[in-house]
């Protein structure tokens, strides 16, 4: 028959399995430096995700509120047929799409420039000039649009009539407004409309 086994060893045995303790978990806090730095960069990408973001729908709304005018201007020529007065309500609003181009150039580039200078010097621009501020920022525009914009617009209706293909005419600046480059500054829609229709339209613009 076996020996049993020595009652006071057994206890002495589990006195000892008694004091021997699991290791705490690991805490989430503090985090190690890596984890923070996914932290910091987490918040820089949202930041520029959603100015990004917000630079783009400012920039549709604008152009959608350009080419909403000029689909007005060009409903007006289909009751009149007047086409002297579609150039000359079209080259308008170039120049007012041109006038934010440039404002906005010069807010990027930190230039020193006053709004009235910016105005002064797209409004003096006529003929071969202007035609090539308009492709400085968009595609090379036909024939047609250089002798619109840059022949007839200052002639009447009577010596222009038939010599300008409106609807032609129409669509290309159409794709001009949707596509030319522009980086908006922070005015919201209304503060620019208001502020270039103030400026252009009472006549400070040609």
């Amino acid at each position: 028959m076996a020996n049993s086994p020595n009652p006071q060893l057994v206890e002495m045995l589990r006195e000892q399995l008694r004091d021997i303790q699991t290791p705490e978990p690991i805490s989430w806090w503090p985090m190690a430096p890596g984890w923070w730095m996914l932290i910091v960069l987490g918040v820089v990408l949202s930041v520029v995700l959603f100015r990004y973001l917000r630079k783009r729908q400012r920039e549709r709304e604008y152009r959608n509120y350009l080419t909403d005018e000029l689909e007005a201007i060009y409903n007006a020529w289909q009751e009149t047929q007047n086409t002297s007065n579609y150039c000359q309500q079209a080259n308008q609003l170039l120049k007012r799409a041109m006038l934010k181009v440039q404002t906005d150039s010069r807010n990027d580039n930190n230039t020193e420039l006053s709004a009235s200078s910016e105005l002064n010097s797209i409004s003096a621009l006529s003929g071969s000039a202007w035609l090539e501020s308009l492709e400085s920022v968009h595609e090379p525009m036909s024939e047609s649009v250089h002798n619109a914009l840059g022949l007839y617009v200052y002639q009447a209706n009577a010596q222009i009539e038939g010599a300008v293909d409106v609807p032609s005419l129409h669509a290309e600046l159409t794709n001009w407004l949707s596509q030319h480059r522009r980086v908006l500054s922070s005015n919201t829609r209304s503060e620019d409309a208001e502020t270039i229709h103030r400026t252009v339209v009472s006549g400070e613009a040609s």
